[in-house]
This record gives C-alpha cells, sequence and structure tokens, in this order.
C-alpha cells in the first residue's frame, strides 16, 4: 500500500497531528510553529517547531 504517516507527536497527545509527506508541497516556520502548504494550495499551521516538524 505504501502509505506513510508521521506524528507531530506522541499519538498519545489528543492534540498529535499526522503528516502524510506525499501530500505537502512545501513548508516552513520557525522555532514558534510551522507551517505546510499542500499540493492542493491549502496551508495548514501546526503547533510545534518546524524542526519537530522536519
Amino acid at each position: 500500500m505504501n502509505t506513510f504517516a508521521f506524528p507531530t507527536m506522541s499519538p498519545e497527545q489528543f492534540e498529535c497531528i499526522w503528516s502524510f509527506p506525499w501530500h505537502v508541497w512545501k513548508g516552513g516556520g520557525d522555532k514558534h510553529g510551522s507551517y505546510t502548504i499542500f499540493l492542493n494550495g491549502v496551508r495548514m499551521a501546526f503547533p510545534v517547531s518546524y524542526y519537530v516538524f522536519r
């Protein structure tokens, strides 16, 4: 199936966000937060540092 997803923190945490890298066009951020722009043009902010997100 080759489906991959990565959590932004422990999956036990309610705030955990799962990222599917196949749909990511580009992203950025800093130590306070990060964002992703998906292939369909939607931008989404994440409450984790860019280091953690990457």
